[in-house]
């Protein structure tokens, strides 16, 4: 089977459009010096799931309070319902 080729204003629509991304990412560069995603506007998260599910695993009866003080030792004071919202989710 024959494949076709391209019309020349189709090809040259390809062309530009590969000039424009690789145009950003050169601009992304020169600015922040790294080619990398930058992190995204929007609330961070406060509380390390992984320590969470650590303690969950270890006692899995354990109360929302006990974890607010587990993670108030790292520095983080989430709420109770912030606690049981993550957990849920996993």
């Amino acid at each position: 089977m024959k494949t076709k080729e391209l019309p020349q204003n189709l090809r040259e629509e390809i062309i530009s459009s590969h000039l424009d991304t690789v145009g950003s990412i050169i601009t992304k560069f020169k600015t922040y010096g790294t080619a990398a995603n930058m992190p995204g506007h929007g609330r961070k998260p406060n509380i390390g799931k992984a320590a969470l599910v650590r303690i969950t695993k270890k006692k899995p009866c354990v109360t929302t309070r006990h974890l607010q003080d587990e993670l108030m030792k790292t520095g983080t004071i989430p709420s109770g319902a912030t606690i049981r919202y993550s957990l849920n989710k996993q």
